[in-house]
């Protein structure tokens, strides 16, 4: 961690172990503000994104006013966010897919058949619009079904292939698809709570 000063401003400089403690102390306070706010816990609101959304807002404060800016090494951002949403699935036990027999084969089948359509559907209209093709499996489903992390991670991966919408268009396409069914996963978590 340094600290030095750059056009006027106080700069401190995250190497890869303060950025990663920084990640640990903002999900422990995102978990501790799900706890204590009501309302976070009421909509389902994750302890990271509790956390990660309060720094970024004092980050933005700081930035906006000059007090400090935090440059954060991301060096392994991308490999631990790829590997993170590759393998999420696995969390799932075999007993337990086992039990869910013919209907979970069944649903497994139409989710694999809904996410081709989502990425040809997004690719023809890519297409049609003369855009790249990359930007259209982006905002297909990568971001409908990965979310933020997916588009996040593989966003950057396909601005190096040549897509200069890469990052910016799978953040576009998750946060449009997130506000079609904001109101589906409020309804649902109003559901679990009663």
């Amino acid at each position: 961690m340094t600290f030095l000063w750059e056009q006027g401003s106080p700069v401190i400089k995250l190497d890869m172990i303060a950025t990663l403690a920084l990640a640990i102390l903002l999900l422990l306070l995102g978990r501790v503000m799900v706890n204590r706010i009501s309302i976070l816990g009421r909509f389902c609101i994750p302890a990271p994104v509790a956390g990660g959304l309060l720094f970024s807002i004092l980050m933005l404060i700081f930035h906006q006013t000059n007090i400090l800016v935090i440059k954060m090494d991301t060096l392994l951002q991308t490999p631990f966010m790829l590997a993170f949403f590759s393998t999420i699935g696995m969390i799932a036990s075999l007993k337990l897919v086992k039990k869910g027999g013919k209907l979970l084969l069944f649903y497994w089948l139409l989710c694999g058949f809904l996410s081709l359509m989502q990425n040809v559907i997004g690719v023809s209209l890519a297409q049609l619009l003369d855009i790249d093709p990359l930007l259209g499996v982006l905002m297909g489903a990568v971001s409908m079904e990965g979310g933020h992390g997916a588009a996040g991670a593989f966003g950057p991966e396909c601005r190096s292939d040549g897509c200069i919408w890469g990052y910016s268009g799978s953040y576009g396409g998750c946060h449009l698809w997130s506000c079609f069914r904001w109101f589906n996963r409020w309804a649902d978590c109003q559901v679990s709570f009663k």
